[in-house]
Formats: C-alpha cells, structure tokens, sequence
C-alpha cells in the first residue's frame, strides 16, 4: 500500500468512528494489500458483513520486536475497554490480564479523536493513563473485568 512504510500497530474503526479492531503487523504494506491473505480481503476477521460498510484504519509506526508489538496491541485493546470505547472491538484474543515485567510508556496511545472520548468508569483502572499516555510501572498489572 502507497505511503505505508515499516510495521507497528493499526486501529480499525468504523464510519461513526468507534473501534471494531486493533491488530499489529511487522509489514503493514504486506499485512493489508496482499492479495491472498491481506486484511482488506479478510473484513470478516473484524466482523464486519460483505459488503460493508466504509471503514478507516490509523496505523502507527514503531520499529520494536514482535512481542514488543503484541504487547502495545494488548495495551490499546485494554485502554479501548477501560475507557468505555471497546464495546464493538472483534479481538478475541488480548484480554486476559496484561502484566509487565519491566514498566511501560507509551505516548500517544489513541487517536487524538477517540483519546478525546475516552471515561473510565473506573477510576482504578485508569490510574495508569493520562492525557493519551500510558505509564506502567515495573511489575504492574493493567488488566480489564472480563463478563458480567
């Protein structure tokens, strides 16, 4: 895909702008165009109908290993679900409790436009996030309430 460079994290939301997926990919160029497995040709993996409706996708570039990668995947599923943005997310997997050996900073979390919507019902489970960062200290938990 033209002006797509290098991997990271991505954010699928729909067109009223709520998120319905976040994945990572080492290549994104590779992860979204390739004809076979391409996440364009896979809507259904985000639970989307065929033909659907429009969607957009944010991709945020970080040069970091793949388990760096899935661990900041599971970091944005969490603050989407903490912070009252998740109900729609088709990730299946990425919510059991998400616990760091070493802390953990992230900037710039989510996107200016759903970073401005997010309220944590909460307040425990925000105390790590402010002002679109994450922080967590070595050896913290950043879990969600799983069910009922």
């Amino acid at each position: 895909m033209p002006g797509i460079a290098g991997g990271g994290l991505y954010l699928v939301v729909d067109k009223a702008d709520v998120p319905i997926y976040v994945g990572e990919a080492g290549n994104f160029a590779a992860r979204w165009s390739n004809p076979k497995s391409g996440r364009l040709i896979e809507l259904a993996q985000l639970g989307l109908p065929q033909p659907c409706a429009p969607v957009r996708a944010y991709f945020g570039r970080i040069a970091v290993d793949r388990t760096t990668r899935k661990a900041l995947e599971h970091t944005v599923i969490r603050t989407l679900l903490n912070g009252g943005l998740g109900d729609a997310l088709t990730n299946v997997r990425s919510r059991a409790e998400f616990r760091v050996r070493t802390g953990v900073r992230v900037d710039g979390v989510l996107p200016a436009t759903l970073a401005a919507r997010v309220r944590f019902a909460d307040s425990n489970k925000a105390r790590y996030y402010r002002n679109n960062s994450l922080d967590i200290p070595d050896a913290a938990a950043y879990e969600i309430a799983v069910g009922g």
